[in-house]
């Protein structure tokens, strides 16, 4: 699902909600269709659009910050799998920035779902924007206590949109070439 919200500067932010991956499980050419998919409707966001993508993607990406710098920020935790490196190549083809990855937070507030028998903790819903807006962003991290009847937590982000209008190009005025034609051989007395 995809929404487009006009500001009252007349710029657009697209928000992409709802994208739920294919869990590990799943074989490799239905996560390549859902990636391939991915990139059709990311494709088709103007670049002028703030972005913002909200996803369960079943992708651990892991902390790998110098490997994947621009995508990942210093906070990531754990390792990644191969839904994961999935996630950070789209990103890096995109310039899409992990913004989970941006903060620093206890184990708490950074892992999204925890394995019910093993109990052990994963961040696998994230919320991506283009690198260039990362500035907009001014915090995402795991929400305890709602009870959504789902085994992941809840992610909360906070952006503060700083939208410039849109000028159009100053047209400039022509100067007008004087027809010196028309002086003709008059003498200039002073």
């Amino acid at each position: 699902m995809t929404l487009r919200i006009t500001t009252s500067h007349n710029r657009n932010i697209t928000i992409i909600i709802n994208v739920y991956a294919s869990t590990m499980t799943y074989p490799d050419d239905e996560k390549e269709a859902f990636y391939s998919q991915l990139k059709d409707t990311l494709a088709n966001v103007p670049a002028v659009d703030k972005l913002v993508l909200l996803s369960d993607l079943n992708a651990r990406v892991g902390h790998n910050y110098n490997t994947w710098s621009p995508v990942l920020g210093k906070f990531g935790k754990g390792n990644s799998n191969s839904n994961g490196e999935l996630l950070l190549c789209l990103c890096t083809e995109f310039e899409l920035a992990i913004t989970n990855t941006y903060f620093q937070h206890s184990d708490n507030h950074y892992y999204s779902w925890e394995h019910p028998r093993s109990k052990r903790r994963h961040l696998l819903d994230y919320v991506i924007t283009r690198r260039k807006d990362l500035k907009d962003a001014k915090n995402t991290k795991a929400m305890r206590g709602p009870d959504c009847q789902t085994d992941d937590y809840l992610i909360k982000t906070t952006f503060k949109f700083s939208i410039k209008p849109v000028y159009s190009r100053a047209t400039t005025k022509r100067k007008r070439k004087l027809n010196t034609s028309k002086l003709g051989d008059r003498k200039w007395q002073d």
